[in-house]
This record gives structure tokens, sequence and C-alpha cells, in this order.
């Protein structure tokens, strides 16, 4: 999941120094006219849609042995 989630980050996954920075900012005076706001700190991955492409990658995991995975469709005998 972590490498699909830098995958699906523009900007990639944040490190945990940058997390930090990110907290010291949010509860800094930088921010004392920011509000009503919902800030995200994931690299852009909030933002970005699931192509179809991707999904089905990512639902191949989830496939059951006895399913067609191209058909999502259940093999019997």
């Amino acid at each position: 999941m972590l490498d699909y989630a830098d995958r699906m980050s523009p900007l990639g996954n944040a490190s945990a120094d940058e997390c930090a920075d990110y907290c010291v900012v949010m509860f800094s005076d930088l921010t004392r006219k920011v509000t009503m706001q919902t800030l995200f700190h994931d690299g852009g991955f909030s933002n970005m849609g699931m192509s179809l492409r991707g999904m089905t990658q990512y639902n191949k995991s989830f496939v059951p042995e006895n399913t067609d995975a191209e058909t999502g469709k259940i093999i019997y005998g």
C-alpha cells in the first residue's frame, strides 16, 4: 500500500521530518489567519483520482483464487 500511495502522490509521500515541519508551521503564527480549511499534507494523494488501470491492478490482489481476474466471474469445476 505504501508503494501504491507513493505512485499516486504527484509530490511523493512525506517523510517523518517533513510531517514534523508541517506540524510546526500549523502551530506557528504563520497560520494565524487560516480559518475553516481542510489542509492535506499528503503529496497530492487526496486530489488524485484513481484511474481504471490503477484500480484494476489494485483489485487483482483481492480476487479469490477461483475467480477469473479479467472478468471477475467465478470459475466452477
